[in-house]
């Protein structure tokens, strides 16, 4: 099998271990057992609870004090004192939850579900039922198509399911099919373990609503069957299909969130598809996703004989040590595959899930992480081509902004807007939490560079002046508000902290806030350079402009401490975890690259070796922390390492699925989307008028291919490479002119200049 394409030869153990479909809106995950199939399905805007008001009304009176604590040494009193007034009442907001399920019974198979479990016990020899009743089980993801299936022989009879969500006609559709005539005898439910009611309608639909609890969603779920041979008939809360040899299935899903009418919209929707036959949804669900996803194509040199095994083994043999370049292209694709499938227009923005959760209380609730998790899922976005898969993220910062305005004002008595470090469906932004993680005032702003990278990427004057300037503009004004100077003329942000770490001052305090740590002056100082060029491409000048260039001026330097390492926060304290998973400080060198080689090699150097310091102390403890320490190896031109850390990704923190993971055992969709991104920038770099092409390219990539990168100025590339050379393609849709560097030590360089539609080739030695 390629590297579109994941299969495995036994059902899934757990629900991460399944295969995940989606079309922005919908989602779903397939276990693939036999006799018991339950789909979890998703809503991407199925939320507990509603928007609250949780600006503390406290928090500009006690702000002054706060930072005067800070100020004099003595952030224990002045955590204690912000937990109390600047945190938000009540600290805790609204959850994304699971949809609910579709359950499959079929009556006369046999159940899979204990063989499982006894799978590597004693126990394993009593029924063996793979190996007595059922042969040739396969189930997949064909990554290529968007669609998921399960086939098997099973007493002699073979049985085929697939699924796909297709966003064409925004449904789910299922085919169940026997070879054997009249071979198939299913119990169809949906169900929803709270606040819902579910029932049939007709001889062949069931409709299940709800809503989330009190202010929270309101949902309508519809499942059509049909069948050409079979016998439909409802009982209880279930449709049971008898003699059929093939099974149509169709669900749908409205909210409230979307729509106020949304049983009436959810109804129109199941009479239209009702009447579309299922080989028509699936030709323009494949059309439509094939034009997402064949937009970059990733082909490395493999081990043809690999090709043959399922994905778990492939992955067995990594975490014995081996390598698999396969695997590699496949854990690219299932990232971009993830983003397609969880983030379209017209959909909301991927959470720390994506869309698909399996629970009415999932972990950190399943929201918006703002501080590095949201934006990491969006990291490989422009550069695979998807640039749209944004839209969703950019209605989510103006869902924020309108909130954002109040905590400012309210919080900080600060014009413009403000976002701390989670937010969810309905755009909250007052701190969450506790001090330790909440207080940390930089969401919008970090928000606002993916604004910027849209706009340099597609060259798009309308989206700059309309969408993007004004957003930059108005996170930039908060700042200009909130910024404080210091006795020596510095303009410090805070109460802050440096995300979710801590530290230890000379007299034994532990603490987490603390005034400009690194990455918050870092941000700010990018934000302003991003207004400031964003003003002078739209020929603007003004006292705006004008001011924020002289703050600019006056923020903290960059300081290089203890043991030539970067400092994270303004005096070289001794961190409480230097393995710490956050690596805030770094955040000029990756996603931004105010540290580079060329222009700050002192600072580069002082990063690389914070970056060590991590690793050596056990570093990488999360999935997401591993994918940025490979775009931070990629950065470093450490071609080697950065492939490592994708293996040690792939060893430590990859469920069979391919599906990252945070410990001990969560899914999280950050790291899959941030390895993708990684993998980009080993492959090529862009920094304002340059272009780096393979600049950490590792031994084992010897011979490969990539073709539809895109870079700065509307530029597309393609890139073949073998025996030390490198052609590659570049193709203009705007006018553009690039400085192009090649190789780890920029060995050779070439200017391209093309006019929208041209296209050139070149060949460099490597």
């Amino acid at each position: 099998m390629g590297a579109d394409k994941l299969w495995y030869r036994k059902p899934a153990k757990t629900w991460i271990q399944g295969m995940p479909l989606g079309n922005g809106r919908m989602g779903a995950m397939i276990q693939g057992h036999l006799r018991n199939e339950t789909v979890v399905l998703n809503d991407d805007t199925v939320w507990a609870c509603g928007f609250t008001d949780r600006n503390n009304q406290e928090s500009a009176a006690y702000l002054p004090r706060v930072r005067r604590l800070l100020m004099q040494g003595e952030p224990e009193r002045a955590q204690m004192l912000s937990e109390m007034a600047m945190v938000g009442t009540p600290k805790k907001g609204s959850a994304y939850q699971m949809l609910g399920e579709l359950n499959l019974i079929f009556s006369d198979h046999c159940d899979d579900s204990m063989e499982i479990f006894r799978e590597g016990t004693a126990l394993a020899a009593m029924t063996d039922l793979f190996g007595k009743r059922v042969r040739n089980y396969r189930r997949g993801l064909d990554m290529s198509e968007a669609a998921a299936y399960v086939s098997y022989e099973l007493d002699g009879a073979e049985y085929t399911r697939e699924f796909i969500v297709s966003q064409p006609d925004n449904v789910m559709a299922v085919r169940l099919a026997s070879k054997q005539r009249g071979g198939l005898q299913v119990g169809i439910s949906l169900s929803r373990r709270f606040d819902a009611s579910v029932r049939t309608e007709g001889e062949r639909r069931i409709c299940m609503e709800g809503r989330c609890g009190a202010g929270g969603s309101g949902f309508c779920v519809i499942l059509s069957a049909e069948t050409p041979d079979g016998k439909i008939q409802p009982v209880g809360d279930y449709l049971y299909i008898e003699n059929a040899s093939e099974i149509i299935l169709k669900i749908v899903s409205e909210t409230d969130q979307r729509c106020a009418e949304y049983s009436k919209i959810c109804r129109e929707r199941i009479d239209r598809v009702e009447h579309i036959p299922y080989s028509e949804i699936r030709r323009r669900h494949t059309e439509e996703y094939q034009s997402w996803y064949n937009r970059v194509k990733l082909e490395l040199s493999c081990d043809p004989g690999l090709l043959s095994l399922p994905t778990d083994e492939r992955l067995q043999r990594i975490r014995q040590g081996e390598t698999d370049n396969g695997m590699i292209e496949a854990y690219f694709n299932f990232g971009r595959y993830l983003l397609i499938s969880c983030s379209r227009p017209g959909s909301e923005a991927a959470n720390l899930q994506g869309i698909w959760c399996n629970s009415f209380v999932p972990e950190w609730d399943s929201k918006y992480t703002v501080n590095i998790n949201t934006q990491m899922n969006y990291w490989p976005a422009e550069a695979c081509g998807l640039g749209d898969c944004q839209l969703p993220l950019f209605g989510l910062i103006e869902k924020a902004r309108v909130n954002g305005r109040e905590t400012a004002q309210r919080m900080y008595g600060c014009r413009g807007f403000v976002i701390h470090h989670n937010t969810d469906l309905w755009g909250d932004t007052a701190p969450y939490d506790h001090t330790r993680a909440g207080l940390w005032p930089m969401g919008g702003a970090w928000l606002c560079y993916h604004l910027w990278e849209h706009y340099l990427y597609s060259c798009d004057q309308d989206f700059l002046r309309e969408k993007a300037y004004p957003v930059m503009k108005e996170a930039a004004e908060f700042f200009l508000d909130y910024l404080q100077e210091d006795e020596h003329g510095q303009l410090l942000s805070g109460p802050s902290l440096s995300p979710e770490n801590r530290y230890i001052t000379e007299d034994g305090q532990m603490g987490s806030l603390c005034m400009s740590p690194a990455m918050d002056t870092q941000i700010i100082r990018g934000l302003f350079g991003r207004c400031l060029d964003a003003a002078a491409c739209l020929h603007i000048s003004d006292s705006f402009t004008c001011r924020v260039t002289e703050s600019m001026g006056k923020l903290p330097p960059m300081k290089i401490g203890k043991g030539g390492r970067l400092q994270e926060w303004m005096e070289d304290y001794q961190e409480t975890d230097p393995g710490h998973r956050h690596i805030s400080h770094l955040f000029a060198v990756y996603p931004d690259s105010q540290i580079n080689r060329e222009e700050t090699p002192k600072l580069f150097e002082a990063a690389r070796k914070s970056l060590e310091r991590r690793v050596k102390n056990d570093g990488g403890g999360t999935g997401w922390s591993l994918a940025w320490m490979t775009a931070f190896r990629a950065r470093f031109r450490e071609a080697e390492q950065a492939e490592e850390t994708l293996y040690r990704l792939l060893r430590d923190m990859t469920e069979d699925s391919l599906l990252n993971l945070h410990p001990p055992h969560t899914f999280q969709i950050d790291g899959n989307l941030g390895a993708a991104a990684g993998i980009t920038e080993m492959l090529m770099q862009c920094r304002k008028d340059t272009l780096y092409i393979m600049p950490a390219l590792p031994e084992h990539w010897r011979e490969g291919s990539v073709k539809g990168l895109r870079a700065y100025g509307g530029l597309e590339i393609d890139m073949e490479w073998a025996d030390k050379r490198c052609a590659v393609t570049f193709r203009a849709h705007k006018d553009v002119k690039k400085f192009v560097r090649t190789g780890k030590e920029d060995s050779a360089f070439c200017t391209v200049d093309l006019k929208e539609g041209e296209n050139c080739r070149q060949e460099f030695q490597m």
